[in-house]
């Protein structure tokens, strides 16, 4: 019971509008659950208390490195996929038209076909 409790409490200062709010209501909450006997709530209060600085930016500014990461991820997983590629190049072009910054100026069936036939490609 005292977890789900302190889920509720969690959310309902996630909903707080002002940041001053939410900063006096998360002091609150720290100080209530880094005192609780179950362990679980005990470490994720002391975890929060922790990252509270970031997480208090969190909500004043609104900004988080989501968008980021994702691109690191796909950039990984690119680099995973296309081991063996002959040049930095071609490796550069594959990324930026996964992730959306380059078009291609033909069809892709034409650039296939093109391939086939033994043309040069420019992307």
């Amino acid at each position: 019971m005292e977890a789900y409790d302190s889920l509720q409490f969690f959310h309902d200062i996630l909903a707080s509008c002002p940041y001053f709010v939410q900063y006096e209501e998360l002091t609150e909450w720290i100080k209530q659950y880094t005192a609780s006997e179950v362990e679980e709530i005990h470490s994720a209060a002391c975890t929060i208390r922790h990252w509270r600085g970031y997480i208090q930016n969190n909500w004043k500014y609104g900004k988080s490195n989501g968008l980021s990461e994702g691109l690191n991820n796909k950039v990984k997983v690119l680099k995973r996929v296309a081991f063996g590629l002959h040049s930095f190049e071609g490796f550069r072009k594959r990324i930026l038209l996964t992730c959306g910054r380059l078009r291609l100026f033909k069809d892709p069936l034409s650039v296939l076909e093109d391939a086939k036939n033994g043309k040069e490609i420019r992307l």
